[in-house]
């Protein structure tokens, strides 16, 4: 039978260096998995955000359109405020939208009657060249919608993939 003594003596002795070092691999190992998800969700979610507002400024283009007959053109268009856009309250968001995008602004937008195309980098991946448009301008293939560059190719984006 264990006495008093035995027993106090057991309590008192702690931790050994093999279960601090079992725990701190443990730890170790699941900061390994974690971080590298997280990070990647956390770009997915940053670009699902880009693409979310693009679909805005896209269907913003298309209102101005049906109400003017025409897409605003080059020389009017402000690439830092989104005017006419914002001036006339087709869209309303370009400060949250100018957020995401490096320098914060549009690098292009070219307006010719019933076509228009901007092109812009996203701050989360400035190597990533993505287009917000309605024409054939690019690879002699009509665009309408938000697009990526992916592999050299002009892939749709949606906000999911």
């Amino acid at each position: 039978m264990e006495s008093v003594t035995d027993r106090n003596t057991h309590a008192e002795r702690g931790i050994t260096i093999f279960e601090l070092l079992a725990v701190v691999l443990i730890i170790t190992l699941i900061a390994a998995i974690a971080i590298p998800v997280l990070a990647h969700a956390r770009d997915q979610a940053r670009r699902g955000a880009v693409i979310a507002d693009s679909h805005g400024v896209y269907k913003a283009l298309l209102r101005y359109n049906i109400d003017k007959g025409h897409f605003p053109p080059t020389d009017e268009f402000e690439k830092a405020t989104l005017a006419p856009l914002t001036t006339n309250g087709y869209y309303d968001k370009a400060a949250s939208f100018k957020e995401k995008l490096l320098g914060e602004e549009i690098l292009v937008y070219i307006g010719l009657g019933e076509q228009f195309l901007i092109i812009l980098k996203p701050k989360y991946k400035p190597d990533q060249v993505m287009y917000i448009g309605h024409t054939n301008l690019l690879e002699g293939d009509w665009i309408d919608g938000v697009y990526m560059l992916v592999d050299g190719r002009v892939v749709k984006a949606e906000a999911g993939s």
